[in-house]
């Protein structure tokens, strides 16, 4: 019996153990779920999150979008407000009669000022001095004159008279309604008397003088680099200021021609210079001093003629003044002219002396010293002041000419202190030009581009020109 009842025991206990197995099987695989759920749950989480940030990214961009496309909006209705202002300007000046004056016929120019005006055109030598004599010219017909020029498309004040310093500062005229650029179209005069406001060149703070103005473009063959406008209480003399103008025009094609010649050259020497007038986009300064005048001779209403240049093939727009043309610092209102050039003496050109080849080297046996190059022939002191006189002006017209174009380089380079580098190219192609040009007296005794490099652009402070420049060159 007792044995029976051990077995009975241990059959339960057996029982139980099994049945805790299963329980504990069953909480295993429960768990189990719960885990699997709880990272199907973490799993949604995550991807709802990105999905939020999805939206969010995409709710910025058009928020972004809508502020872009608000601003192209309100950009358009300034711009659309911009031009009805415009048409309405417009059709106010069409609808205002305005009071033009015809010209009449040319009844002739007082000889006595065509003569003092040629003779006046004729003394000065310089772009800057001949743009000067105009305006002076220009001014005893008129209160008020202005030189407006071509720059980025639009027209500012560059030289005045009758204006005080600062009144033209913030003119710049770039409206197309404007006489201005309509002159600047059209290639043709507009004198007008009386004209509404409207119609009117916009001067800004300084306004216009009420009766009559002129605007004449200073035409070089196909475009206009400058435009002058002239203003009065009381009827111009429009005939006198548009000869004047022609007469202004021609002086400064003629001048950049001798400047070009520079004297007789041979066409080999003339050569790089009208490459070098062909690339760069801006007046020459010239240096060279116009040759004597012939106009006592010409009749008073005749043009005068422009002397011949020994390079035919020269064409004048290539040379004298582009279409966007940059005001140099020295040129610009209110700055002190620059010196007139040292008066030029025509003088014959020396004949250039030929590059002699060295001999083959000799053979061994009969080793001699190489041939030296051919002597340069010993000249007066009165040549060589006239060469030296040359060279100097050859080398001031180089260096200014380099100055002209690169007017920002320039800057910069004073400013750091490496102008050479800066302007490598365009100094050793003038030095080039220089040496084939000077005579090898002068060649051999000083180096006048050397010193004007230093005067011109490095305002007599050689450190300027920077570690890499050679300096001085003198041929021995």
């Amino acid at each position: 019996m007792a044995a029976t009842g051990e077995d009975r025991m241990v059959s339960e206990l057996k029982a139980c153990r099994d049945s805790l197995g299963e329980i504990r099987n069953e909480l295993s695989s429960s768990l189990a779920q719960f885990q699997q759920r709880v990272t199907g749950l973490r799993d949604s989480l995550n991807e709802a999150q990105q999905n939020y940030r999805s939206l969010q990214t995409q709710l910025d961009q058009l928020q972004q979008s809508s502020t872009d496309l608000e601003i192209q909006v309100q950009a358009a209705r300034t711009l659309d407000g911009r031009l009805e202002q415009v048409d309405g300007t417009l059709q106010r000046v069409e609808a205002t009669p305005v009071v033009s004056v015809e010209r009449p016929p040319i009844q002739g120019v007082d000889p006595v000022l065509l003569k003092d005006t040629l003779r006046t055109l004729a003394a000065v030598t310089t772009q800057e001095e001949i743009l000067d004599a105009f305006l002076e010219l220009a001014s005893r017909k008129a209160d008020r004159a202005i030189l407006f020029a071509s720059k980025d498309g639009s027209y500012i004040p560059w030289r005045s008279r009758g204006f005080s310093s600062d009144a033209l500062d913030s003119v710049v005229v770039d409206d197309p309604t404007d006489p201005i650029m309509t002159v600047a179209g059209s290639r043709q005069l507009i004198y007008r008397e009386q004209a509404p406001a409207e119609a009117r060149p916009s001067l800004g703070p300084a306004g216009d003088l009420p009766h009559a103005f002129a605007a004449i473009p200073l035409v070089f063959d196909e475009f206009v680099p400058v435009i002058f406008y002239a203003d009065s209480t009381h009827s111009l003399d429009v005939d006198y200021l548009e000869i004047l103008s022609y007469l202004a025009v021609l002086v400064l094609k003629n001048n950049a021609l001798q400047q070009l010649a520079g004297g007789e050259q041979t066409p080999a020497e003339a050569e790089p210079p009208v490459q070098r007038m062909v690339a760069t986009p801006a007046p020459v300064e010239p240096f060279v001093a116009a040759p004597e005048p012939v106009f006592e001779e010409t009749p008073p209403v005749e043009e005068p003629t422009i002397p011949e240049v020994a390079i035919p093939e020269v064409e004048i727009p290539e040379v004298a003044i582009t279409e966007d043309w940059e005001i140099p610092e020295s040129m610009k209102e209110g700055s002190k002219p620059a010196p007139a050039a040292a008066a030029f003496v025509e003088t014959p050109k020396p004949e250039p002396v030929k590059e002699v080849s060295p001999p083959p080297p000799p053979s061994p046996p009969q080793a001699e010293p190489q041939a030296a190059a051919e002597p340069v022939p010993s000249i007066s002191s009165e040549d060589q002041e006239k060469y030296g006189n040359e060279a100097k002006r050859f080398a001031r017209l180089l260096v200014s000419e380099i100055k002209l174009y690169n007017e920002d380089e320039v800057y910069n380079g004073r400013q750091s202190g490496d102008l050479y580098s800066r302007l490598k190219r365009d100094i050793d192609r003038s030095r080039e030009m220089y040496e084939k040009r000077v005579h090898p007296s002068i060649a051999r005794s000083a180096d006048y581009f050397h010193e004007e490099l230093v005067r011109i652009l490095a305002r007599e402070d050689g450190k300027l020109m920077g570690p890499g420049y050679p300096g001085p060159l003198v041929r021995k």
